[in-house]
């Protein structure tokens, strides 16, 4: 019956499997049908005839499952239906597990679906499926495809431009286009005609049919993607490839051909390129031949003033839109005249039309020949000519059109003009309801317009139906225009008083609004109030330069509530320059707000690697709360002091403070217990720093469950990053890969760019322990990468020395280790950690020995790092060591090394690693 279902569904005549849904069904029954190999469990060791038949029977029945399988997958993926081509994607997975094309596809479907931390999964599951099954590493293809999931939380596979103007007309053009890029005979189609003639604009709403409504995403025949390639940057026709990769976010390689990368990255993808604007790179179009050559499933929509002249390239071109000539009657407004009109009201939202007019715009549209840009240019004039002159004027000269619009006066200008006649249109309380209304910065929702505006649905949606206000239903906010906000808050400030209250309210209500995010942040629905929070970013600004003139102490509470939310969302610079302003005013403060502001001061400084600063400032918190006996205040003061001595290497300091914040986070009944979370957390780690495994174990566990039970899955990932660290140690590699996955995907899903590169740095340390150099490479790149973005020092510290020390060298690549290095050492230098400022001045004399031996300044480094250890009784491995120094000494004379060692054991760390950042593998 098996076969039976596969021989219908190849029997029957259709143009293409996905269109088919009863060869989808047989295909669908086939697969339900195959319950396991062929004969399963049968055997007859003394008949090898036999066995021969029953292995070759068994291959054929599950090629043929795969072939099947394969065939679902692809039709699932045209028609967009993600659910059910991750299942039979995953069966196929299932059955030949080292099918790394798969893999892809899977990670892929996930990548599409939002699922990001299943696709990155995925992907450590094809690694380690290849290395089990081959002994192979997955291809560039795959790692590049595992970069961009990771360095794009929202992976897109188009890079269309959002449509902000209504698209007009060509319905009959768009329909035939449509058709072409449908039919697989038609891959290459040029859109050509006048400048202005509106080609772009055809192309891009063309395309957009191929996206879901739901996702924005490209659905068949393009489910790999739609890319615009803009070519009105590129002088040459060289650049088009380098522009076709940056569109597909491919990254090229330095060896290779860039034209043969893009050709293989393509050749199985089901894609649609848009290539805007090719009249002046025609030379450069036989690429597209061979693009289209080398990968069956692309196709090309160009834009041009010209044909490309390539064999199978269909060419439309456009004339003007649709108008009304004269003597000849209509129904209805032509696409000029709807253009036309459309364009007015943007710049004239109130604009009434007589009959007079609506001839005027006849005759406008007959001048200019429907010309889609010339009507635009032409409409734009509303504002300062009527129609009839505009209409008059064109007659005179129809060439003063681009001219005129040369002399006309700047666009706010002209835009001030139309808003004016919009507000004198407006009833009073319309107009007093907008002007407060713009004190919002990036839109507001309807409970902040009741709250701050006295506003009711029914006077904001007259605002809405006056064009005034635009309601976004996904996002379900409010948002004006910026130029008509600027205009609307003028004649707010025209009113002093109603100013001062509008601001006030809005103050108050942000406050409040920021107290309550700030406890679910600390265990709650914490992802969805990261969203929320983060779409009023605007709004706490301007909240914030009204406050810090006119509302100091409520300015400081609504920036001590926020911190979190700056901390979690990777925004700590945003909040250091606004605690740094309130600091300035810090004697207006009361001791209690003095005291938080400094302490949330300090939070955003520490991961910067200003730990001196930090320390000074946590002691000055700590002073004001003990005077005022506030305990979660110590507890945090005494934590930021941890944090300093910690992060400088003084563990037995580190140690104290991380005790004494501990005594009160867990005998204070005034302590919430997100604070006791905090010091266990960082407790887990300092034991785990001294080597008390068994305690630092206990600590994340305790920490751990105490989050689980308030929900908090901040602190969550932080434990279990503390536990993979602590399975590191134990040799326990899949148990620490496991947890720390665990701990990456609630960092993905929270879109906390710090624990995320955590847990990059902890699935590097891993890639070394197991001696897989290319994942520890690609991992840690991935972690600076991400800590790059967010400034975090001490992520950055960790990750660049792996590198540096582990990874680069373990590839063979020493000139990459020493640039790693070098960094390295730059970073050791601004946190003042001698022991890491020894051990890198140590690594970069090894290495810069292996790439220039003969270099007697490597022997100076290597007696300055070991002068230190000396003096601090920290060692190395001796035997390691020994035999560097024996390998050194066969090279060079007695004199040499002694005289450089010497030398070197007078030189401080700071000293060293100043001379070996500054010099090259020549230096002697």
């Amino acid at each position: 019956e098996f076969t039976s279902q596969l021989q219908q569904a190849q029997r029957h005549q259709h143009s293409e499997l996905p269109a088919c849904e009863c060869c989808m069904a047989q295909l669908r029954a086939a697969v339900a049908l195959y319950k396991g190999p062929f004969l399963a469990g049968l055997s007859l060791a003394d008949a090898p005839q036999f066995e021969s038949w029953l292995t070759q029977q068994r291959e054929y029945y599950q090629q043929q499952l795969l072939d099947t399988l394969a065939a679902l997958i692809a039709a699932y993926t045209q028609r967009g239906e993600w659910r059910e081509a991750i299942q039979f994607t995953q069966q196929q997975l299932a059955l030949e597990p080292w099918l790394e094309e798969s893999h892809r596809q899977l990670m892929m479907l996930y990548a599409r679906t939002g699922q990001r931390s299943l696709a990155l999964k995925q992907y450590e599951q094809c690694r380690a499926s290849l290395q089990e099954e081959l002994g192979t590493d997955v291809a560039p293809e795959t790692q590049t495809l595992a970069n961009q999931i990771r360095l794009r939380p929202n992976f897109s596979l188009q890079n269309l431009p959002v449509n902000l103007t209504p698209f007009i007309g060509r319905e009959q053009e768009s329909t035939l286009v449509k058709s072409w890029l449908t039919d697989s005979t038609s891959r290459l189609i040029t859109l050509t005609g006048l400048g202005g003639m509106g080609k772009t604009r055809l192309a891009l709403a063309t395309a957009r049919h191929f996206l879901q409504p739901q996702t924005a995403q490209p659905t068949a025949p393009f489910a790999d993607g739609i890319y615009l390639i803009d070519l009105i940057p590129l002088t040459t026709p060289a650049q088009i490839e380098t522009a076709v990769a940056e569109a597909l976010h491919l990254h090229l390689s330095a060896g290779g051909s860039a034209r043969q990368q893009i050709i293989d990255y393509l050749r199985d993808k089901q894609l649609l390129l848009i290539f805007d604007n090719f009249e002046h790179l025609l030379s450069g179009a036989p690429l597209l031949a061979e693009l289209l050559q080398a990968a069956p499933n692309l196709s090309i929509l160009t834009t041009s003033r010209t044909r490309l002249r390539l064999r199978g390239e269909k060419v439309l071109a456009l004339s003007g839109l649709a108008h009304h000539h004269e003597g000849t009657a209509r129904a209805g407004p032509s696409a000029a005249t709807q253009l036309f009109l459309s364009t007015a009201r943007q710049v004239a939202p109130e604009l009434e039309i007589s009959p007079d007019d609506e001839q005027a715009i006849k005759v406008i549209c007959q001048l200019v020949e429907g010309i889609p840009l010339a009507v635009e240019l032409a409409a734009r004039w509303v504002d300062t000519l009527p129609i009839s002159v505009i209409a008059s004027e064109l007659k005179r000269d129809i060439n003063q059109l681009a001219t005129d619009l040369q002399d006309l006066p700047a666009r706010q200008r002209s835009m001030q003009a139309v808003f004016h006649a919009s507000w004198q249109r407006l009833p009073e309380s319309a107009r007093r309801l907008l002007a407060r209304a713009s004190v919002f910065q990036g839109g507001f929702t309807l409970e902040a317009a009741i709250t701050v505006l006295g506003a009711t649905h029914q006077n904001l949606a007259q605002l809405v139906n006056h064009s005034l206000l635009q309601f976004d239903q996904a996002e379900k906010r409010y948002h004006c225009h910026e130029l008509l906000r600027q205009y609307a808050a003028a004649q707010l400030a025209s009113d002093p008083e109603l100013e001062r209250q509008t601001r006030q309210k809005q103050l108050t209500y942000f406050c409040e609004f920021a107290a309550q995010g700030e406890q679910h942040l600390r265990g709650g629905d914490t992802i969805l109030w990261k969203r929320v929070l983060g779409a009023e970013k605007g709004n706490w600004q301007v909240a914030f330069e009204w406050g810090i003139v006119n509302e100091l102490e409520m300015t400081a509470r609504m920036a001590i509530h926020l911190s979190l939310f700056w901390f979690d969302s990777g925004q700590m610079q945003l909040g250091e320059r606004l605690y740094e302003r309130l600091l300035r005013r810090q004697d207006e403060l009361t001791e209690w707000l003095k005291g938080w502001v400094l302490t949330w001061y300090t939070a955003m400084i520490w991961v910067q690697g200003r730990l001196e600063e930090c320390r000074r400032l946590a002691l000055e918190a700590n002073r004001l709360f003990a005077i005022l006996d506030d305990g979660p205040g110590l507890v945090m003061s005494y934590h930021h002091q941890y944090v300093a001595a910690f992060h400088s290497g003084d563990l037995e300091t580190a140690a104290h403070h991380n005790k004494q914040a501990l005594t009160i986070a867990r005998n204070d009944p005034l302590v919430p217990p997100w604070f006791l979370s905090v010091c266990l957390q960082t407790r887990s780690g300092l034991l785990a720093e001294v080597g008390q495994d068994e305690a630092a174990d206990h600590a994340a566990r305790e920490c751990l469950q105490l989050c689980q039970a308030n929900r908090d899955v901040v602190l969550e990932a932080y434990a279990l990053a503390t536990l993979a660290r602590l399975a590191i140690k134990r040799g326990a590699f899949a148990e620490a890969r496991s947890v720390s996955q665990r701990a990456l995907a609630i960092a993905q899903d929270m879109d906390d760019p710090r624990m995320e590169s955590i847990q990059y740095v902890i699935l590097g340390n891993i890639a070394l322990a197991e001696r897989d150099f290319p994942a520890a490479v690609d991992t840690l790149e991935t972690a600076v990468a991400i800590g790059e973005m967010t400034n975090n020092t001490d992520i950055l510290d960790e990750a660049i020395m792996l590198l540096g020390r582990d990874a680069y060298t373990g590839i063979g690549e020493y000139e990459r280790a020493l640039e790693a290095l070098q960094r390295w050492a730059q970073i050791c230098l601004q946190l003042e950690n001698e022991a890491n400022m020894a051990a890198c001045l140590d690594k970069i004399a090894r290495v810069q020995w292996q790439l220039k031996p003969g270099n007697l300044a490597t022997v100076r480094w290597l007696a300055a790092a070991a002068a230190w250890r000396e003096s601090h009784s920290s060692m190395v491995d001796a035997t390691d060591q020994n035999r560097l120094l024996a390998k050194i000494r066969e090279q060079i004379t007695a004199t040499e090394f002694w005289d450089s060692w010497e030398l070197g054991r007078l030189l401080s760390l700071p000293e060293g690693l100043a001379e070996a950042t500054t010099s090259s593998p020549d230096l002697a």
